[in-house]
């Protein structure tokens, strides 16, 4: 009885962190101006509130063992990880002699992390439901944000609330720079939920698709996060081909690669990667990868820590072409940056298990598209900075209901076809 209860305020809670993270009530002013400082891309206090009461309603389940338990599941790695975070916490406290309160205004958000079971126990009962809600609110988001994007191109006013760091993305750098890991994440969860069903993507799926990839290019600009969507789609497209009984199969895969290819070319010349005037953004990157890496070993063992210290999170070369650094700009390097060597044995016991629950049923096009989509961000938009730890939390969540599932990862459909 109390399982059942819990499953549907589990439940509840699910959606409304799905609400809270896609910044939804910033279309209205009158919410948005007051949770702004609680929700945004750069704040989640409000969210770090909602995922401890889910906690501790589930807690009872997990003590008492009445939760679902999996052979294959990231639970080891995101535990060595809040070990980590205990101990760089205690040290930080300790050497800086700073408050705890200090100290956890610089780490809260990584306290994310501990919804993993939560979502386990809300996937476990309603995968299919659930990501199904995740596609239906990046459809919403997404209409929203291109008529926000044709409201920009026509020169009329904002009527979406942005928080500061989005602000100063569009003034600064003509940026839309609003829910783009949302969108994307999403655009993982579709083909997901296809592969799971073993079926293609619908008319809406791939008008979604191209739109994301119309706005990513055009007004949000996200170089990586367009690069990582156009991948899943590539490894999507040639899976779907190579299902296909067809003799001119490999002139087709040639054909396919040949177009994607001209498409990265484009992109990367089009969004300036290495010319014009966003490419000084990557010689920053360079001098920020050679610091963060310095600060690595700041002492010792462990990085810069958390520290309110803005000259040892955002220094060397402050004013460099008016911008300066930030340890969120460059992936897996920004990340050891702060943990340094406390950092890797999460790292290490991450891919260990990643690479272990895909091989626990192996399908080669979930394992490309999920490859793509969490290892590609580890150049430059690492999963635990605080606009995307709470997707890569659900999205461990989903890989392991996904994977653990014999016949919901689409294997046995092809199977049964083939023979």
């Amino acid at each position: 009885m109390l399982k059942e209860y819990l499953k549907k305020v589990e439940t509840s809670i699910f959606i409304l962190l799905i609400f809270l993270q896609v910044n939804f009530f910033h279309t209205f002013s009158f919410l948005a101006q007051p949770l702004v400082s609680l929700n945004s891309d750069i704040n989640k206090q409000l969210i770090l509130v909602v995922i401890f009461f889910a906690f501790i309603l589930l807690f009872p389940l997990i003590v008492t063992g009445n939760t679902d338990h999996y052979r294959y599941s990231f639970s080891f790695s995101i535990v060595v990880f809040i070990i980590s975070l205990v101990i760089l916490t205690l040290l930080s406290h300790r050497y800086y002699q700073i408050s705890w309160f200090s100290c956890l205004k610089s780490s809260y958000y990584y306290w994310i992390i501990f919804y993993f079971w939560s979502a386990l126990f809300v996937l476990k009962n309603n995968f299919d439901r659930m990501l199904r809600i995740i596609k239906w609110v990046s459809y919403i988001d997404l209409l929203i944000l291109l008529i926000q994007d044709f409201f920009l191109i026509t020169g009329k006013n904002l009527f979406i609330y942005l928080d500061e760091f989005s602000t100063n993305m569009l003034v600064i750098n003509n940026r839309f720079v609003v829910d783009g890991d949302f969108l994307v994440f999403a655009a993982f969860c579709i083909f997901i939920l296809a592969i799971y069903n073993a079926k293609k993507l619908d008319t809406f799926e791939i008008i979604y698709i191209l739109f994301l990839i119309l706005h990513q290019s055009f007004f949000s600009k996200g170089r990586v996060s367009l690069l990582i969507l156009l991948l899943m789609v590539f490894v999507y497209f040639i899976s779907y081909i190579n299902k296909k009984s067809n003799k001119h199969k490999l002139l087709t895969i040639v054909l396919c690669l040949s177009i994607v290819l001209g498409a990265f070319y484009f992109i990367i010349k089009k969004m300036e990667f290495f010319s014009g005037s966003r490419s000084i953004s990557g010689l920053v990157r360079i001098y920020e990868s050679i610091y963060y890496i310095t600060q690595s070993t700041l002492h010792g063992f462990w990085g810069i820590g958390f520290t309110d210290d803005a000259s040892l999170l955002y220094s060397g070369i402050n004013n460099y072409l008016g911008g300066k650094y930030s340890f969120t700009d460059v992936g897996v390097i920004g990340y050891l940056g702060v943990f340094g060597f406390l950092g890797l044995p999460f790292l290490l016991s991450y891919i260990y298990q990643f690479f272990k629950l895909e091989r626990s049923h192996f399908n080669m096009e979930a394992f490309g598209i999920s490859f793509c989509y969490i290892f590609g961000q580890w150049l430059t938009l690492f999963p635990l900075n605080i606009s995307r730890i709470f997707l890569f939390t659900v999205t461990n969540a989903i890989l392991v209901v996904f994977f653990n599932s014999k016949s919901s990862i689409g294997v046995s459909h092809y199977i049964r076809k083939e023979n």
